[in-house]
């Protein structure tokens, strides 16, 4: 056991050593979170212009693809002002791109993360579909 006098020497030392700490804990918690809704809207992108692309491969319409990539980054749950959806045909194939811009929590991040502006980053999600034939009898 410490003696009395040590004991008094060293008590709050782990309060004030917590206080060092926390600040960083808690900004390592928040780029994490941040960093897992990005991956998040990377997916839901990803998954929208796969969408857009096969709709229009099967229809043989672009315009439709674009209302399906539309519709499904808003199942997603991704901001309609923030995301971009197109579809164009080229020879037999669709090309469909959707684009979301995320707002960062941690102002910053988006530079380290190869981003050109401080406070948000552009996700980007492409896919290519052959366009589908109907086979005559």
């Amino acid at each position: 056991m410490l003696s009395g006098r040590i004991r008094k020497k060293f008590s709050g030392m782990a309060l004030v050593e917590f206080a060092m700490v926390a600040p960083l804990l808690i900004f390592l918690t928040v780029v994490v979170f941040d960093l897992g809704l990005v991956v998040y809207d990377k997916v839901a992108v990803i998954a929208a212009a796969r969408e857009g692309g096969r709709t229009a491969a099967v229809t043989d319409d672009a315009w439709k693809g674009v209302q399906a990539c539309y519709s499904m980054a808003s199942r997603a749950g991704l901001q309609s002002g923030s995301v971009s959806c197109t579809v164009s045909k080229q020879g037999d194939f669709y090309v469909s791109q959707a684009t979301c811009r995320h707002a960062m929590v941690v102002p910053g991040l988006p530079m380290l993360l190869g981003g050109d502006r401080w406070t948000e980053i552009t996700v980007t999600g492409k896919a290519l579909f052959r366009a589908e034939t109907a086979v005559s009898p």
